[in-house]
C-alpha cells in the first residue's frame, strides 16, 4: 500500500512540543471552535426554519453570540496577520505560498463578518433576510473550520521547524501587544 503525500503531508513533521508564542495561538483556537460551533448551532435554527415564530429573538441571539465570537477572533487575527505572517514571510516571500493563502481567508473572513453585521442592521424578520443570516454564518463556520486546520497542520509546523529561537521570542513578546476584543 502506498503511503498518501497530499498537502498535509508536507515534509516535515508537526512537533511534540511548540514554543510558547505558537502554542499561544494553538490554544487559542479550542475556545473559538466552540464558540463558533454555538454561533453555526443558532444559525441552523434559522436556516431550517425561516419562517419559525421566535426568528427575531433568535436572530438577536445570533447577533449577540457573533459580537461575543468576533472580540475573540479579532485580536487572534491580528497576532497571526501582524506578526506570524509577516515573519513566515521573510522566509518564504509573500508571493503566493501558504502567506497567501492564510491571508486571502482571513480576508474572505473579514468579508462575510461585514456582511452579516450590515444584513443583521437591516434585518427585517422576512425569510430571505433570516436565510442571508444564517448563509453568512455557514461560510464563517466552514472557511474557519478549514482554515485552523491548515494552520495546525501546515502553518504552525512550518513556523516551528522554520522560526529561529529569537524570532519565536519575539513572536511571542509581540502578542502581549494585541488588544483583547
Amino acid at each position: 500500500m502506498e503511503s498518501y503525500q497530499g498537502c498535509l503531508t508536507s515534509g516535515f513533521q508537526k512537533p511534540d512540543i511548540y514554543c510558547d508564542a505558537l502554542q499561544l495561538l494553538l490554544d487559542e483556537h479550542e475556545p473559538l471552535r466552540n464558540d463558533l460551533d454555538r454561533l453555526y448551532q443558532t444559525a441552523s435554527l434559522l436556516a431550517y426554519d425561516p419562517k419559525r415564530l421566535d426568528r427575531m429573538e433568535i436572530a438577536e441571539k445570533l447577533n449577540l453570540q457573533f459580537n461575543s465570537f468576533i472580540k475573540v477572533l479579532q485580536p487572534h487575527s491580528n497576532k497571526e496577520e501582524m506578526y506570524l505572517f509577516q515573519m513566515i514571510s521573510k522566509h518564504l516571500g509573500d508571493d503566493g505560498g501558504p502567506i497567501a493563502v492564510m491571508q486571502e481567508e482571513h480576508n474572505h473572513v473579514t468579508r462575510h463578518i461585514t456582511l452579516f453585521l450590515q444584513k443583521y442592521s437591516e434585518f427585517t424578520g422576512e425569510e430571505e433576510s433570516v436565510r442571508e443570516l444564517a448563509y453568512y454564518v455557514s461560510v464563517l463556520f466552514h472557511t474557519l473550520t478549514d482554515h485552523f486546520l491548515k494552520e495546525e497542520e501546515i502553518l504552525f509546523p512550518l513556523a516551528e521547524n522554520m522560526l529561529t529561537n529569537e524570532e519565536k521570542q519575539f513572536l511571542l513578546q509581540s502578542f502581549g501587544k494585541v488588544k483583547a476584543g
